[in-house]
């Protein structure tokens, strides 16, 4: 059943979800994506509003070779969209608020903040996804969104990092100084 124009789950239907989304969660520690990956359709058809269950389905159908990266893709962009932040990002004050306006603008924030971690959550993966494919130009294009939604996420500033460093010219290592050797 349909209500106001998003899928209606039932608490059973939620509990459900939650149990094999547990179930798959210990199978995704191991790198199992072949045992986890009907768990997470269960879960998914259980309750198709959870993020983690879009998330972790659209990543375990992709390593079971169950999809192509293309669909993988769009089921995480449509698993995103309702998680995209209002740009810029600004993060909360640690300051405690000192009147009701104040209180609710940092609440406004904190939940901006909230649905830019996971949708930087679901970048990283399609950067990492694209990446495997030898589509390095589209990944780093994922990671600086999902370093423009959470700039404190450490595998898009990793990679970000390794790019910029793989771009620009070495000054030579340890031994070519040593030996005198010119880059």
């Amino acid at each position: 059943a349909k209500i106001t124009g998003k899928p209606y789950v039932s608490e059973k239907n939620r509990v459900a979800a939650r149990i094999s989304f547990k179930k798959a969660e210990i199978f995704i520690r191991n790198r199992d994506f072949l045992q986890a990956e009907p768990l997470l359709e269960d879960a998914y058809r259980l309750d198709p509003l959870s993020w983690p269950h879009a998330f972790y389905r659209a990543q375990a159908r992709y390593y079971t070779k169950k999809t192509l990266l293309n669909i993988a893709l769009k089921e995480l962009d449509a698993s995103a969209e309702p998680w995209t932040p209002t740009f810029p990002v600004q993060r909360p004050s640690v300051e405690p608020p000192k009147n009701a306006m104040e209180q609710t603008r940092q609440r406004e924030l904190q939940e901006n903040l909230n649905r830019a971690m996971r949708f930087a959550e679901i970048q990283v993966l399609a950067a990492n996804l694209l990446k495997l494919e030898n589509r390095s130009q589209e990944s780093m294009a994922r990671f600086r969104k999902a370093l423009e939604a959470d700039s404190e996420n450490r595998d898009a500033q990793r990679a970000v990092r390794m790019e910029e460093k793989k771009d620009t010219p070495s000054s030579g290592g340890f031994f070519d100084r040593f030996l005198g050797k010119k880059a």
